[in-house]
């Protein structure tokens, strides 16, 4: 799992060998007041463990008025409330647009 911080976001790409425990110890000890966007396209964990696992975190975020996206080809009908993107670069457009968005 590899951890980048910017100035608004952080942004975590997980790894064909990252475990869904890796994620979660990380997304406990994170601070809430920074955007997260999961790149999830390398990982090797199944889909509905990570929608089960990560849908409590997008509700926390969301409660921070705070991005929380995953970039992931996991079909729009098993994501609920969450934001999926099927790109880094389609994720990053979003969360600037968001961004803009919170601002006006």
């Amino acid at each position: 799992m590899k951890v980048t911080e910017h100035h608004s976001y952080v942004l975590i790409k997980l790894e064909k060998k990252t475990k869904i425990e890796d994620l979660l110890d990380f997304l406990e000890r994170c601070d809430r007041n920074n955007s997260l966007i999961i790149d999830l396209l390398n990982a090797n964990i199944p889909d509905n463990l990570i929608v089960s696992k990560l849908l409590p975190f997008h509700f926390i975020w969301q409660k921070t008025n705070n991005s929380f996206i995953l970039v992931s080809n996991i079909s729009k009908k098993m994501i609920n409330d969450m934001v999926s993107i099927k790109t880094l670069e389609e994720a990053l457009d979003f969360f600037h647009m968001e961004q803009l968005t919170r601002n006006i």
